[in-house]
């Protein structure tokens, strides 16, 4: 429709944490790192992840940072920024105040038996374990995982794993014993 208004504001944002915000003449860029950008990266680029504000107007090559100098369109765009990544997406926003729906987490029951591994992750575990299709992390003592965009099958992580004998966890067992049943979560 050629008389539809434009969007008032507009966001581009990187898989590193990077945002910029453009509206009217102004440009805010706020960088926050993700967990997976490494050291060296986050070095080579802190200037990008460091908040700036510039007049595009005034200043298309974006060489003066003019934050100092413009507080309030500095508050009203943090704001407008943090409404984008409340609704967590680049498209138009809902209304202020809209909160988006809570996402569920997935809960297990507790597993049964004698767990032979109780060190929290600080890592995803390496061989012999296979990421499959998800994106995975190690935070929270844990491995977690979700599937990746437009996936057919759900994030795993498998692995061949050897059994002992369930009455005799000291590994003198024979592999494979036909009086337990495992279950692996």
């Amino acid at each position: 429709d050629p008389s539809a208004k434009g969007r008032d504001d507009m966001i581009v944002h990187g898989a590193d944490g990077t945002f910029a915000l453009r509206k009217g003449p102004w440009k805010w860029i706020e960088g926050v790192p993700v967990d997976e950008v490494s050291a060296g990266a986050r070095k080579l680029r802190r200037d990008q992840h460091r908040p700036q504000l510039y007049n595009l107007e005034l200043d298309p090559a974006e060489t003066k940072d003019v934050s100092a100098q413009h507080p309030e369109v500095v508050a009203e765009l943090k704001s407008l920024l943090e409404r984008y990544r409340d609704g967590g997406y680049s498209r138009e926003l809902p209304p202020p105040g809209t909160k988006p729906a809570a996402r569920a987490i997935a809960t297990l029951a507790p597993a049964e038996g004698q767990p032979l591994l109780a060190e929290p992750l600080a890592a995803l575990p390496s061989r012999p374990w296979t990421v499959y299709p998800g994106e995975w992390t190690a935070r929270d003592g844990g491995a977690w995982a979700a599937p990746k965009a437009q996936a057919d099958k759900p994030a795993q992580l498998k692995a061949a794993l050897e059994f002992r004998d369930c009455e005799n966890l000291d590994n003198s067992a024979p592999a494979v014993s036909p009086h337990c049943r495992h279950s692996v979560r």
